[in-house]
């Protein structure tokens, strides 16, 4: 089957349940023959690090990370699998690009130049965005 498009970013427009759904649709768009990245965000509630360095508006998935509450560093919270991702991608080769994850910790100003600034760097001529609407069964424990 051809395509129309050529590269696709796919965005989960929640954190984890929504970027773990996104990856369906990426097997979907990789049938068509479209190249793609994958781009989730962080919980806002909480910090993360990666490779020992506080998140950014646009990181790599990458280990090693944490997540914790930003009042308190020392307490780390465990529900979080996201730098997971590009070792499952390569195990069940997923044939998906990049995985990005949006930190929305800098305001969606900064978040929305990320985004424009990632779309033409990267040359997407599709962006979706899949939202599986869990999170407003979600609440926080501390």
């Amino acid at each position: 089957m051809s395509s129309k498009y050529s590269k696709a970013l796919v965005i989960g427009a929640g954190s984890g349940r929504d970027i773990a759904s996104s990856v369906l649709i990426t097997e979907k768009l990789r049938e068509q023959g479209i190249e793609l990245d994958l781009v989730g965000f962080l919980t806002p509630w909480a910090l993360h690090e990666f490779d020992g360095e506080l998140e950014k508006t646009l990181n790599k998935a990458s280990k090693p990370s944490g997540k914790f509450i930003a009042t308190n560093r020392e307490v780390s919270l465990d529900s979080y699998f996201e730098p997971e991702l590009p070792e499952i991608k390569e195990e069940f080769g997923l044939g998906i690009g990049e995985i990005y994850l949006f930190s929305l910790q800098y305001g969606t100003e900064k978040l929305r130049e990320e985004l424009e600034g990632l779309v033409t760097q990267k040359g997407y001529d599709l962006i979706v965005a899949v939202d599986v609407g869990g999170d407003i069964l979600a609440h926080r424990q501390i």
